[in-house]
């Protein structure tokens, strides 16, 4: 283990310590304090009911004190200090304590590895990219980690990380919350409304996404898509102290990536060099992906990697579960699992991408989300059914009946309830996607559950 995550791990040996939250990443910390700290009495709080038993199970410990159910967090201000796992809002559950008071493994791991980390966030395509960059790295740099939002804890891999290693780190807006220190390398892809259920307002959404650029330091690595009018007045403020790297999708740049006849160019003060010989050699559907690829190009290169190997490690990536995944074809509908589709805008990137699509099935988990742009486009698309679930669901067939388009309107209570309706509805030649432009929660635990069981149901068709 590196000596400066040492050092930050002496700072915690005197202090009171409150794990709040005990999923992946809580149990995490846990394992990594009990190994650092065999003999000091540790605090864990989470809703879960069970919180006992599932530690008892797990792991053991006579120094532990647990907090379960609706109150867990009711003493939080008896302690010194308060590791966070992301998602957890204080403010919504009504908790007062002071920013000082909490940390997280992003933020602990970031001040340590800083140097080291690629950092990667965005409303969409942060999975991608982040997936993407590590697998370019790693085609010349075995030693590249990959943690973070993409569902590796950090703390994991601190006994893996030597002063060679690059560090590919997917932020969330919530482990981005915390954090004081940036990454050196950041790329910022793109902003659009989310988890306002958590936050309340675009705006302190916007200003969480903003720490990743906010915290860096003068001449650290910015890369952003310069098309991205989302992202333009966020950045805009900090381009004269980073060193920036765009791309465009549209335009030609002197200083930059860009497109021209379907090859990736990249141009440094006008001097231009081809990355890429054909932006078809790709296993990743969908335009917005090429944006994807050039932020990930544009990382490798700042990571020191050879251009030889760019275009095998693009050709060669296969994409993620999830997101625009082939399912199979059955009576001659094809089914795409688009699960990772949390927000609208992800939606409408599958239907644009997706194009023989014909029954789209959407909603799930309102999150405040507005989703009457969202009703407007569809009715402008190819799409003749919908399918909607969960109270997002209800809120989407309301606008889409307001706006008295030709789309085929259904609810339904399941995932099997839409795959068998869609199978029947859908016509031969085209497709059904899954992508729900909402969250998960209430009828699976996360999007990765959900796109589970719609794999499971397309299989289990007769």
């Amino acid at each position: 283990m590196q000596s400066k995550f040492l050092d930050i791990l002496d700072r915690l040996k005197d202090r009171n310590i409150l794990i709040a939250g005990f999923g992946r990443e809580g149990y995490s910390t846990y394992r990594l304090l009990r190994n650092a700290f065999p003999d000091k009495w540790l605090s864990i709080s989470d809703h879960d009911l069970a919180l006992h038993e599932k530690i008892s199970a797990l792991a053991p410990d006579s120094k532990i004190h647990i907090y379960s159910g609706p109150d867990c967090l009711s003493n939080i201000a008896g302690f010194d200090l308060v590791i966070k796992t992301p998602g957890i809002s204080f403010r919504k559950h009504g908790v007062d304590i002071p920013d000082e008071k909490v940390s997280s493994q992003a933020a602990m791991f970031t001040e340590a590895f800083r140097d080291q980390i690629i950092g990667i966030t965005g409303t969409k395509g942060k999975s991608t990219t982040t997936c993407l960059t590590y697998h370019l790295l790693r085609q010349e740099f075995p030693d590249t980690v990959l943690v973070g939002n993409i569902g590796i804890p950090p703390f994991d891999k601190v006994d893996e990380i030597g002063p060679a290693t690059r560090i590919v780190f997917e932020y969330s807006s919530h482990q981005l919350e915390n954090i004081s220190v940036a990454p050196a390398c950041a790329i910022f892809l793109n902003l659009f409304p989310e988890h306002l259920d958590h936050y309340g307002t675009f705006d302190r959404y916007a200003q969480a996404k903003l720490n990743i650029i906010r915290l860096q330091q003068k001449n650290d690595v910015l890369i952003f898509n310069e098309d991205e009018e989302s992202v333009s007045p966020y950045v805009l403020p900090f381009l004269s102290e980073r060193k920036t790297f765009r791309f465009s999708m549209s335009q030609e740049l002197k200083d930059g990536l860009f497109l021209r006849n379907g090859k990736v160019y990249l141009s440094v003060d006008g001097n231009e060099n081809l990355m890429l010989p054909s932006a078809e050699m790709r296993q990743i559907r969908g335009d917005h992906n090429l944006g994807n690829i050039m932020a990930a190009i544009h990382a490798a290169l700042q990571s020191g990697i050879n251009p030889q190997f760019l275009s095998t490690g693009v050709s060669s990536f296969k994409g993620l579960p999830h997101r625009m995944e082939f399912i199979g074809i059955h009576r001659d509908i094809s089914y795409y699992n688009d699960s990772i589709a949390t927000i609208p805008e992800a939606s409408m990137r599958a239907i644009q991408t997706i194009t023989e699509t014909r029954t789209l099935i959407a909603g799930g988990f309102d999150r405040g989300i507005d989703y009457r742009p969202f009703a407007e486009y569809m009715n402008t698309t190819q799409l003749t059914n919908v399918i909607l679930m969960g109270d997002a669901g209800e809120k989407i067939a309301g606008f889409l009946c307001a706006n008295h388009g030709k789309i085929n309107i259904h609810s339904v209570n399941s995932i099997h309830e839409a795959v068998v309706l869609a199978a029947s509805i859908t016509p031969a030649g085209h497709a059904v996607v899954l992508s729900p432009a909402a969250a998960s929660y209430g009828m699976f635990k996360n999007f990765e559950e959900r796109g589970d069981a719609f794999r499971k149901c397309v299989k289990d068709l007769p």
